[in-house]
């Protein structure tokens, strides 16, 4: 991580002189958002970062993320670690588990959890996730809403980790009557993750 200390450093700088350009106590400020990409590119061209609202002493979470690189996750970390303190926002490493999570709502596509069910097996000693819904998945933007409803359930980090595939399949009838709802997920895919690092130290 030594190579990029000087331009996390730089990235904080440049940050904490923009800081009221990106948020207030009314709203994120979202026309300069493009400029804080640019300047996390600076230190990878692979890491990304979201804006997320909260309900606590904290307006907004910049949580910064690496996409499916996981080799760039101790970067991630380390970004998150030399964060400035500021009011109004908490920065992360990675999305978190939300507490209650009913759905996603991205620009014109809003699923509900509700109307997905999923099965989940292991594959490659890892986990493989199948979601089953109603939405037309062979578009990009509904499968991009569906992956991030997952993180949000399941949490990014343990993503990274853990999940080696995820299918999209139509929901029928059948299939909503057997399967769990998707908000089921995270207590399933712990209780896989266990089963599968038992094995792992068994091997």
């Amino acid at each position: 991580m030594e190579k990029y200390t000087d331009n996390i450093r730089f990235f904080w700088q440049w940050f904490e002189n923009q800081y009221e350009t990106f948020f207030n106590q009314n709203c994120v400020l979202k026309k300069p958002a493009h400029q804080l990409q640019k300047h996390l590119e600076a230190i990878h061209p692979d890491l990304c970062f979201q804006i997320a609202h909260r309900l606590d002493e904290y307006h907004y979470e910049l949580v910064f993320s690496c996409g499916a690189n996981t080799a760039l996750k101790p970067l991630v970390k380390a970004i998150a670690a030399n964060a400035p303190s500021f009011p109004l926002v908490r920065v992360a490493a990675f999305k978190q588990r939300a507490d209650l999570c009913e759905g996603i709502c991205l620009e014109d596509t809003t699923i509900h959890v509700e109307n997905v069910r999923f099965k989940i097996t292991t594959f490659l000693n890892k986990v493989a996730i199948h979601v089953y819904t109603l939405e037309d998945f062979s578009r990009e933007d509904i499968q991009v809403a569906l992956i991030l409803l997952l993180e949000n359930l399941i949490g990014e980090e343990l993503m990274l980790d853990y999940v080696a595939d995820i299918q999209f399949y139509r929901l029928t009838k059948e299939e909503e009557q057997k399967l769990p709802l998707l908000n089921k997920i995270p207590l399933a895919i712990d209780q896989l993750i266990s089963t599968i690092e038992k094995a792992w130290l068994a091997n």
